[in-house]
């Protein structure tokens, strides 16, 4: 295990303890909706999608058929083209295909916002694998101890609890705000653009996944179309 893999480590643990809690919500969850455990652990294994996988099983629960809520999960993570091209630019460009690979898998909100908003402007690939290993394995070990514990763990709380994922991201998106300045109108830009994309997905009947895609694609056109206008200045 190199020193940079280890650093990613050490960097990924917020991200582990804020995953465990959550993962333990989901296994407790999809089982209370009695999905077969084979699926609810091979979910977490293979999709790694946090919150998609717990409006996936909603859907299943709902009476959707296996096919819409699999549509509706891809639709929600299209954001994560975006999310890995971000990641791709922040390590070296001879990093290989495989890590590459590796990395897109294991790219989650919170991941792209510890590898993307670091002071460094390069990270090493090593770093950044050990911060994607270490979520990845911390959910994959909450949802497998959710399915154990899920008679101790009431479905309602289980429920509830999805929402920390969301507070997580803003736990780790703030400070990162805070120190680096010029990110500032990325986040500001998506924040206004996304309740303006849902009022107009309403109207137009959309799917939410595409408002949260439009809204960062914008906000990363915004930014871009700032920093050239400053470096022009």
């Amino acid at each position: 295990m190199s020193r940079e893999f280890r650093e990613g480590l050490l960097r990924g643990i917020p991200i582990a303890i804020g995953y465990i809690p959550i993962a333990v919500a989901y296994g407790v969850l999809a089982a209370a909706y009695a999905l077969p455990t084979w699926f609810i652990a091979a979910s977490s294994i293979f999709i790694y999608a946090g919150a998609s996988q717990f409006m996936v099983i909603s859907l299943l629960a709902a009476g959707a058929t296996a096919g819409d809520a699999v549509f509706a999960g891809a639709v929600v993570n299209l954001r994560h083209l975006l999310l890995s091209a971000a990641v791709a630019a922040k390590i070296p460009v001879d990093t290989a295909r495989w890590q590459r690979a590796l990395l897109g898998a294991w790219v989650t909100d919170e991941s792209f916002s510890v590898i993307t908003l670091s002071g460094e402007a390069e990270m090493s690939s090593q770093t950044a694998l050990g911060i994607g290993c270490i979520g990845y394995a911390a959910w994959v070990a909450g949802t497998l101890l959710g399915l154990t514990v899920q008679e101790i763990l009431p479905p309602g709380l289980a429920d509830s609890m999805g929402f920390g994922l969301y507070a997580l991201f803003i736990a780790l998106l703030v400070p990162a705000l805070r120190d680096r300045p010029e990110s500032r109108p990325v986040a500001l830009a998506a924040f206004v653009m996304h309740p303006l994309c849902v009022w107009a997905a309403a109207r137009l009947g959309i799917g939410s996944g595409l408002t949260l895609l439009t809204a960062a694609a914008t906000a990363l056109v915004i930014a871009m179309v700032w920093e050239e206008s400053a470096d022009g200045k």
